[in-house]
This record gives structure tokens, sequence and C-alpha cells, in this order.
């Protein structure tokens, strides 16, 4: 929820989103990926469990019924595993995802080789975990906001690494939510708030 404060003319706006409609939901539990992906692997970690990949060097489109102008909000959980170099000076490894052609996120990955950790690094955004010595995976949730420009919107999630071998990525959990922001609730204008402290002390004296 947001909320914003005027401090002129005693105004208070608050703006929230009202109740969300799933649009797309999935946990890659089945044994088929539906058609609206254009990829169709699926993975098994040992810990973690089914999702969809595993992807190196890759893209994963997904296509969505969509109504122009409408907001979204798709939720995942992003699977990264190796020794990522995000923070090298050529490789660089990084994901992205895009909403048809608007970039909705572009995070660099770089993996701690004496902690074994692994860094997200992505605006505003620096995220650090620990799964434990050797294991050389994270999951890291990822919420983010987009405006479908047609009836139709495809989402791309996008992995660039250089060893696709031991450098992979997959993706679990994927919620799309349509919502529309509140529409402002006005506080009373300044000769309202101004009869309610009149009121207040005309009562306070009748009292005494």
């Amino acid at each position: 929820m947001k909320h914003v404060i005027t401090t002129a003319a005693a105004t208070l706006t608050l703006t929230s989103h009202a109740a969300a409609a799933v649009i797309y939901s999935n946990d890659f539990e089945s044994t088929t990926v539906g058609s609206e992906w254009d990829q169709s692997s699926l993975y098994t970690h040992a810990i973690e469990g089914q999702l969809l990949g595993k992807f190196g060097d890759e893209t994963a489109n997904l296509t969505l019924d969509t109504i122009g102008g409408q907001q979204y909000t798709v939720t995942f959980d992003l699977f990264v595993h190796g020794q990522w170099e995000g923070l090298g000076e050529s490789n660089q490894d990084h994901f992205q995802v895009f909403a048809d052609s608007t970039e909705l996120l572009t995070a660099y990955i770089d993996y701690d080789y004496e902690g074994s950790t692994h860094t997200f690094i992505a605006p505003s955004v620096v995220y650090n975990e620990n799964q434990g010595i050797n294991q050389q995976y994270f999951f890291k949730d990822v919420t983010l906001d987009f405006t479908a420009d047609d009836a139709t919107t495809v989402l791309s999630f996008i992995g660039y690494v250089t060893k696709d071998t031991t450098e992979y990525w997959g993706l679990d959990n994927v919620r799309v939510t349509s919502f529309t922001p509140s529409d402002p609730i006005p506080s009373p204008g300044p000769i309202a708030l101004l009869a309610v402290g009149c009121a207040a002390v005309l009562r306070r004296k009748a009292r005494c």
C-alpha cells in the first residue's frame, strides 16, 4: 500500500492496489508444461523439487492473454546454479525479464568462490544468499509490475551465461495477477476540518 501525504491545504491521499485477479499460475509439479511456454523441459532438483529448466544461455517465453492498458504483476522464483561471473570484466553473466519489448529486470549474478555465496545485483537491489559450502545454487523470489500493450503479452525470461554445462537457471512458482490502483481517497478539506475542530471545542465547553 502506498501512502502519500501532502501538508498543503491539509489534504491526505491514500492509494493502493485493488484486489488482484490471478490470470496465470504454475508450480511445475505436473509432468508436462503447457503450450503457453515455448520451453517444455522440467528439471528436478534433489532438494528444491521440480521446476521449469534447466536453461543455460537461453530464453523461456510465456505467452499470456492480456488486456491492453491493464496493469499486471508477475512473481516467480529464480533458480540459479553454478559459478556465475556477473561482476567479471568480460563475462558478466546476468538474467533479464521483458514484457514484449519493455525491460522489466536486468540482474547481474556473481558467485563468490571463497564464501560460496551468490550476489544478485539489480537496480536498488543487492541480494546475497549462501546455501552452504559447495552447494552453488540459490533461489530468489522476484516481483515485477508491467502494463500490457495489447491483447497478448509475451514475458521473456533470459539467461546470459558463459558456461552452459555448469552455469544454469530455472523458474518455479510463476504467477501473474492483474490489478487496478484504487482511486485516491481525499481527506476532508480545510473548512470541514475547521468545522470538526470547532464542534470539539463547543463540546468541551458544554461539559464545563
